[in-house]
């Protein structure tokens, strides 16, 4: 999924503002055998895949002492923008 809060009529406006023609002209200065072909980016993954993934890597620092603080409801995943939204007013 993409996000992409500018519309394209915004991006025109303020590549007007800055008195440039494209977003290309913001990286004219730059050589091109110093721009990056490409980034060589592993696959995008879920905030889920990665919260586990990340929650893998710090169970290694764990001492292995049981907690039942929470009956349970600590081993649920609730995305972070649910925080967000219900912090709203």
């Amino acid at each position: 999924m993409s996000y992409i809060p500018h519309t394209p009529e915004d991006i025109k406006q303020m590549l007007s503002a800055i008195g440039a023609k494209s977003i290309d002209d913001l990286f004219k200065d730059i050589p091109p055998a110093l721009r990056p072909k490409s980034f060589n980016l592993p696959a995008s993954k879920s905030e889920f895949e990665v919260t586990r993934a990340l929650r893998k890597l710090a169970d290694k620092n764990a001492a292995g002492l049981v907690n039942f603080v929470g009956a349970g409801f600590y081993d649920h995943f609730i995305p972070a923008a649910v925080d967000a939204l219900s912090g709203r007013s």
